[in-house]
């Protein structure tokens, strides 16, 4: 009988139980013989920091690269007093790390923010994003596309990146769902899903969800393709109004590459064809696309 039983988290949210000798994360199970100690992190004053509990298994501290391990699980601010519930009841070390993140632990936030999952915050005030599970702060200046790739294929770009890689250009969300599911595809397997950020003069950013084959018809897979359009919804403005701020001037503007417009005319047919968008949708993206 569990002497312990909660639900945590929002974007990964998961069932959480203690029955005195094994912690239970979701369907995995951590017997205490094996958990080194605790490591967790509380509500900051900031409120805008994300919150985890981690059974470290090696004793070392919570690194933030991946918020989908087996043993971590997140709470929010409403579920911290369910969370210490928990953590008084196992007989291990608990650590407080604090704000784990030293580069964002001195930021300063203003109150125009907005956060996404437990991956990224971006403050419009002060234009900059918070890579939290990077660990780097980036002006918005500096961000200059993006593009999410599944099992090492481009699916969906903006900016420079589309035309490089010649790829789908970012739109609506259910024709990037669309893209990268693809019609009749849902039990495809899928071995690796990520979003990658190109920075100017720095290595680009990573933001891993899927790591290991899992279905396309799976919750988890859905989860993580959910997180990253809500990331690139966020960055796609961004990376417009820098390609506009260094578009050349009009005595500087070669010819169009009619090859670019072709290719992309070519990408969004080959969605109408495959059932993913609709005709009025590609009769649009047609005429915008013409009309450059």
């Amino acid at each position: 009988m569990n002497i312990f039983e909660g639900k945590f988290g929002t974007l990964a949210k998961r069932k959480v139980s203690f029955d005195g000798s094994k912690v239970m994360i979701k369907k995995n199970e951590f017997k205490l013989s094996d958990i080194k100690c605790v490591y967790y992190k509380t509500p900051s004053t900031q409120g805008s920091v994300w919150n985890y509990v981690y059974l470290s298994l090696d004793g070392e501290p919570f690194d933030g690269e991946n918020i989908f391990l087996q043993n971590v699980f997140t709470f929010t601010d409403k579920q911290t007093e369910k969370a210490m519930e928990l953590l008084s009841l196992l007989p291990l070390e608990v650590i407080d790390q604090g704000i784990a993140i030293e580069s964002i632990q001195e930021t300063e936030y203003s109150d125009n923010t907005a956060i996404v999952g437990l991956t990224i915050l971006l403050d419009y005030d002060k234009e900059f994003i918070s890579f939290l599970w990077a660990k780097r702060n980036i002006p918005f200046d500096n961000i200059l596309d993006f593009e999410i790739v599944e099992n090492g294929q481009s699916k969906i770009a903006s900016g420079a990146k589309a035309a490089a890689v010649g790829t789908v250009l970012f739109g609506p969300a259910g024709m990037i769902t669309g893209a990268i599911i693809g019609k009749g595809k849902e039990k495809e397997l899928v071995d690796n899903l990520y979003l990658e950020v190109s920075i100017k003069d720095e290595p680009p950013i990573k933001i891993e969800i899927i790591s290991k084959k899992v279905r396309k018809d799976s919750k988890k897979f859905r989860n993580g393709l959910d997180h990253l359009i809500q990331i690139a919804e966020k960055l796609q403005p961004i990376v417009e109004k820098n390609n506009l701020d260094e578009a050349p001037s009009i005595e500087n503007i070669v010819p169009s590459n009619q090859t670019s417009v072709t290719d992309e005319l070519r990408a969004f047919k080959s969605l109408l064809d495959d059932g993913i968008i609709t005709q009025e949708e590609f009769d649009l993206k047609k005429a915008e696309l013409l009309s450059k």
